[in-house]
């Protein structure tokens, strides 16, 4: 599997797409967008996403999220 990322003029990734399945089916073009990037524990980070589906010349965005609170480098299991 690949990517083709997008950058903002900046250097901040703004969309991630790939071909991935869609249920048992074909492959279909997924987007992942993000946005609003804020410092989190010292790292800029997006704190919106998006996730598209994109069959013929048609867009369904399917889900959204924010990033409320980010923890990394813990040495417990998840």
């Amino acid at each position: 599997m690949y990517f083709i990322v997008s950058f903002n003029d900046i250097g901040e990734i703004e969309q991630l797409e790939t071909k991935r399945f869609m249920g048992d089916k074909d492959l279909e073009t997924w987007i992942c967008k993000v946005s609003n990037y804020q410092e989190k524990n010292n790292i800029l980070v997006p704190t919106q996403a998006e996730a598209i589906w994109k069959i013929g010349k048609r867009s369904f965005s399917y889900a959204r999220f924010n990033v409320l609170q980010l923890e990394y480098d813990k040495p417990i299991k998840f």
